[in-house]
């Protein structure tokens, strides 16, 4: 490999020996140095393998945006080390189950082609089974950790193939549906393969060493992913005025079957496979033939046609063929080929049509004649470049032709005209357009999310999309409600995102659907559905006009709420909810629900790790609130106008409405209802009594049984279950269940034997091995992955053009007596109406957020809360910056271990750092071991984190630090009972505080002749200790964990301390006691009790690669 570069210009002085042009032969060693003159730049290059013969690498994806019809979210990567190849299977989730699924169906397609693995590196996923599986296949193993990508070489077939698809899905069609990604990875890893080289022979592709021959493109043709298609209907099955084809979307070749294709029938939700097809691609020219092939076509097909003539062609037809032929061999062909003008017989003039398709001898457009053509021309508007514009469902009308001697393929020549809005479209009459109302196609998407916010910079401002000015752009399809921007319903030809039920009743394409969802609701809650048989509850019953004139008068008549709601993973896609309008319902009984909060939750979670064999399990009760008889009666009406004709007939509603409003009696809680809540849970308390379980007296939401190894925490219908031993679990489930020899007896129930899923927050179970090798252990990860980015979208906040490290701004700094000065009062300008009710929804949807998962923007959310009944424009600066953050970081982990289960809490306030002289609070709270002098702290997951600002002015620091302790031995006392009545009592809970004035007044070691003026109630906590309840110990800053919450740090600050706080790949799992230092200046030795004052946490150093981070985080040890 040694050239010498020439045909390059030099950079170096013209004086200097210039590089010869001639390739240099490679030299033996042992020759002279004066015959390399010249060689000055020599490459060399070294490839040296030293894999074992038969290394598999795996690997699985995050999650990608849209999940799929089939329920497919994810991809299996599998990277065989031999044949160079990328095999690939889509996932339904990350579970163990589905990862070994799909790891033994790649398995056994390698073994059956002759290349059974011996060695498969992989990650820490599915652990257990995986070990299983590879013993009973004799196939070694080597677990490597997640971001280690050197190792794992999954990773970059992660890349590649991610690459390979994303590329596949820009190509399709603007109107493809993205549901259907899944349904293109067959053919993906074929082009994908065919395009690598295989490790073992270069001279064959990776498919072709793979599966022992070439592809045959005969037998198996290709379309470009996501084209158009028209599959053709057999005439002697097709009715007399049946339409000739059906529209589908091309999904990629049948393997099984000799020149057939796969397809999805919009129009039967569906797919097909079938040889009769046409295809109408938009995005890129068909291939076209050379006029040398087109010539050579016609000839063949002329001498054809002329061979089967019964009777002998007339001369002059032959003639003319002569002339042409004689006029191409002497004067060559013309630039502009011009026909000569035949007569027909009534001697009118038939014109040749200049511009006519291509010929072809074939349907299938990847056929090797149709590969000669010219290269092809991508006229395609891709999504990202125009993603406000949306084209027709049909560009052009396919005109039927009829049938030819030879099949031939129509080119669609590219749309010239500009693309116009779909309002504007109509449709040809004798085509069925391609769309399904249960599909979300990109190009909705496009309208939705990105036309007004991509084209309008400044429509991301608050300032332009919540005020009532009149927009830039006019009355636009934008103009709707959003209320339910999560889950919304898409119009399936404008785009539209409809949120209403009225709008998608009076709309020919999408009132069969939508009224027919709403009969199953309305039946589901009355006595039945005859069309879509579903069952009734009984809960609400139709009133006659005689009904309607008992109604009590200390009743009111309420309203009923109708909510639309699109889900396409669900078996249902179309929901329609009717809830009661309880705000004007007055329920003289108690409305009080006892429910589990967060922190219970959080409690046995760790208790399920702490506890040996113990498990954790989820159960959700369904219709759990239909089930339960009102004390009293309600009522409530509907108009009549919104019930489809079919819902009219069965219920007799035109007899039975009054005044346009059809009645209805309540006879079952429904939601809505503000008593539905305790009643639902008093029937449940019956239910469960008899077979032992009860709930705790001071915990609300926490039950257990008297005998049985059972806890649970109840939140409304969701059950998390704490249990060891299944046979325990199976008695809860039994109890709650519905017998089916008694009606009416129990609930009808799901049970989640997983529990990944608790509440809106993702559980992460992986309760270890028990060998002592398995260095994890028992662990759990809690997230909310998918909230974020969700929220986002809601908000209409984009990503930032920088990474935000810091959720708020922080104060500049200052030094010396001005440190202690108040902070400047706000005096930038009050906001209106709409954009301060828009700054309360974001902290309204991030405070569950925090609370649960990602504890960094607690302070920041405090901060802007105590700003929301009066917020600035600076206010609004501030929430900007919180979810730039959040954007940056959409992805917060909490991990939790094993421990003693002894509360640990550590206290910290902050002196005049909130406006108007205001003193900052906090505390952190998790569960491990008693401290021990001198020994690093075991560090947990946080159960809890207390973030608040003192109501009051306070005189001192000290007095700042004592009312942090007051307020955290409160919140410590509820949590002490919770963690006694689930069977772990406690010591005296140790307080951790960095002041030692609040610490000696709390433990009465101090005189207390200048803190007689501090605020009474800040000595509950002295009275706390001296009972022995807490345990409040000084220790330096440097090991408080609740400094963080006290103040407003910049950005690297929150970088450098974030992992303390999340679970991150470099989060430690001690916390270090602060170093003795030297405080004899100029002696030798150190005091034994000596500290370094005013030093933070320690510094945990930044990953290189900190930026956005793309989905769920991986985690490791």
């Amino acid at each position: 490999m040694r050239r010498p570069r020439k045909g390059l210009r030099s950079t170096r002085n013209k004086k200097k020996q210039e590089i010869s042009e001639t390739t240099v032969e490679i030299q033996e060693e042992n020759e002279s140095s004066e015959k390399h003159e010249g060689m000055n730049n020599i490459f060399c290059f070294a490839a040296l393998a030293d894999k074992q013969k038969g290394t598999l690498y795996t690997d699985a994806t995050g999650a990608l945006p849209v999940v799929s019809l089939e329920g497919n979210q994810y991809y299996f990567i599998a990277y065989d080390y031999d044949t160079n190849a990328i095999l690939a299977e889509p996932l339904r989730s990350v579970k163990d189950a589905d990862i070994i699924a799909a790891f033994e169906k790649i398995f056994q397609e390698l073994k059956t082609k002759g290349y059974k693995p011996t060695l498969n590196i992989t990650d820490n996923q599915a652990t257990t089974p995986l070990k299983a599986y590879l013993t009973k296949e004799d196939c070694q193993w080597q677990f490597v950790e997640p971001t280690n990508h050197r190792v794992n070489a999954a990773e970059r077939a992660i890349q590649t193939f991610k690459n390979h698809v994303i590329s596949g899905l820009c190509t399709t069609d603007v109107a493809f549906p993205l549901q259907l990604w899944d349904q293109l990875t067959e053919q993906a890893i074929i082009t994908l393969n065919l395009l690598r080289t295989s490790r073992i022979d270069p001279t064959k592709s990776a498919y072709h060493q793979l599966h022992g021959h070439r592809y045959d493109w005969n037998k198996w043709p290709m379309a470009p992913p996501g084209t158009r298609a028209l599959l053709l209907i057999d005439p002697t099955t097709r009715e007399s005025w049946g339409t000739r084809g059906i529209d589908a979307w091309y999904c990629g070749p049948s393997l099984d079957h000799y020149r057939n294709c796969k397809f999805f029938v919009p129009e039967t939700n569906a797919y097909r496979t079938t040889a009769s097809f046409d295809l109408y691609p938009q995005h890129c020219s068909l291939p076209e033939f050379t006029p040398a092939q087109h010539a050579e076509e016609v000839c063949t097909e002329l001498v054809e046609s002329i061979q089967q003539l019964s009777k002998k062609p007339k001369k002059k037809l032959i003639q003319r063929i002569a002339d042409a032929l004689q006029q191409l061999a002497t004067t060559g062909p013309t630039k502009q080929r011009v026909a000569p003008a035949p007569t027909s017989e009534g001697g009118a003039t038939i014109a040749r049509v200049s511009n006519a398709p291509p010929i072809t001898t074939t349907t299938n457009p990847t056929a090797p004649a149709t590969h000669k053509a010219a290269k092809r021309t991508h006229f395609r508007q891709t999504r990202n470049n125009t993603p406000g514009t949306v084209p027709p469902s049909i560009s052009q009308e396919i005109q039927e032709t009829t049938t030819r001697r030879s099949p031939r393929l129509q080119h669609i020549a590219p749309v010239e005209t500009p693309i116009i809005a779909s309002d504007t479209i109509k449709r040809p009459p004798n085509r069925i357009p391609v769309y399904s109302p249960n599909i979300i196609s990109q190009e909705a998407v496009n309208l939705v999310t990105s036309n007004v916010y991509y084209k309008n910079d400044d429509t991301w401002t608050p300032t332009s999309f919540l005020t009532s000015a009149p927009s830039k752009l006019g009355s636009s399809n934008f103009d709707v409600d959003i209320e339910h921007f999560c889950a919304p319903v898409i119009h399936p030809t404008t785009g539209e995102t409809i949120t209403q039920y009225k709008k998608l009743i009076k709309d020919p394409v999408t009132k069969e659907i939508w009224e027919t969802a709403f009969g199953k609701e309305f039946g589901r809650m009355a006595q039945g559905d005859n069309k879509t048989k579903c069952e009734g509850t009984n809960s609400i019953f139709v009133m006659s006009h005689d009904e309607i004139k008992q109604i009590p008068k200390d009743r009111v008549v309420t309203y009923a709420r109708i909510v639309v709601d699109f889900r396409p993973q669900k078996k249902d896609p179309n929901r329609v909810r009717m809830t009661a309008g309880g705000n004007l319902i007055k329920y003289p009984g108690e409305l009080t629900t006892r429910t589990a909060d967060l922190t219970t939750s959080k409690i046995i979670w760790n208790s399920v790790l702490s506890t040996k064999d113990a498990k954790f399990m989820g159960i959700d009760i369904k219709n759990f609130y239909l089930g339960t008889p009102l004390e009293r009666y309600e009522y409530m009406r509907l108009p009549l106008s919104i019930f489809p004709q079919h819902v009219i007939d069965q219920y007799r509603l035109n007899e039975n409405a009054k005044g346009g409003f059809v009645y209805v009696e309540i006879r079952r809680a429904i939601y809505g209802l503000p008593q539905a809540g305790i009643l639902a849970n008093k029937e449940l308390r019956k239910r469960l009594s008899p077979a032992g379980y009860y709930e705790v007296a001071h915990t609300p939401g926490l039950w257990r049984h008297v005998t049985r190894p059972v806890q649970f925490t109840l939140v409304v219908d969701d059950f998390g279950v704490k249990y060891v031993g299944k046979e325990h679990a199976v008695h809860l489930i039994k109890a709650i269940k519905k017998d089916q020899l008694i009606p009416g007896d129990g609930y009808e129930v799901e049970v989640d034997w997983v529990g990944d899923l608790f509440c809106g927050i993702t559980l992460d179970w992986h309760y270890g091995t028990g060998d002592p090798s398995d260095k994890r252990g028992r662990y759990l990860d809690i997230s909310m992955y998918k909230y974020i980015p969700k929220l986002l979208q809601k908000f209409k906040h984009g990503h930032p053009k920088k990474p935000e490290h810091s959720p708020y701004h922080s104060p500049p700094k200052k030094y010396g007596t001005a440190a202690q000065d108040p902070l400047e009062a706000d005096e930038t300008p009050k906001i209106d109406e709409a954009r301060k009710v828009r700054i309360q929804r974001v902290i309204g949807g991030l405070l569950y957020y925090a609370r649960a998962v990602d504890l960094t923007i607690l302070t920041a959310l405090s901060a802007i809360a105590s700003q929301q009944a009066e917020p600035t424009e600076k206010t609004e600066d501030h929430v900007q910056k919180l979810l730039n953050y959040v954007a940056t970081h959409p992805a917060a982990v909490i991990r939790f271990h094993p421990s003693n289960m002894i509360l640990n809490i550590h206290s910290d306030a902050s002196y005049l750092t909130e406006a108007k002289a205001r003193s900052r609070v906090a505390g952190h709270y998790f569960l491990g071991s008693k401290p021990n002098k001198n020994k690093p702290i075991p560090l947990n997951g946080a159960i809890y984190a207390f973030c608040g600002i003192l109501k009051f002015v306070v005189a001192s620091a000290a007095e700042a630090e004592l009312g942090a302790l007051f307020l955290n031995a409160k919140e410590g006392k509820i949590i002490r009972l919770i963690l006694a009545e689930l069977g772990h009592p406690q010591p005296p809970t140790p307080i951790h505080c960095d002041n030692k004035t609040a610490a000696g007044i709390a433990n009465n070691t101090v005189k207390k002749q200048r803190s007689r003026s501090m605020e009474m109630r800040f000595f509950y906590i002295a009275d706390q200790v001296s009972r022995g309840l807490f345990d409040v110990q000084w220790h330096p800053g440097q090991e408080n964990l609740a400094d963080y919450f006290t103040k407003h740090f910049d950005g690297k600050h929150h970088q450098e301390v974030r992992p303390w706080y999340l679970h991150m790949p470099n989060s430690p799992r001690e916390l270090p006691r602060a170093a003795a230092p030297s405080t004899l200046r100029g002696c030798v030795g150190n005091l034994p009790n000596g500290y370094i004052r005013s030093v933070p946490l320690p510094r945990i150093p930044v990953p290189r690669d900190w930026g956005f981070p793309t989905g769920r985080v991986q985690t490791a040890c």
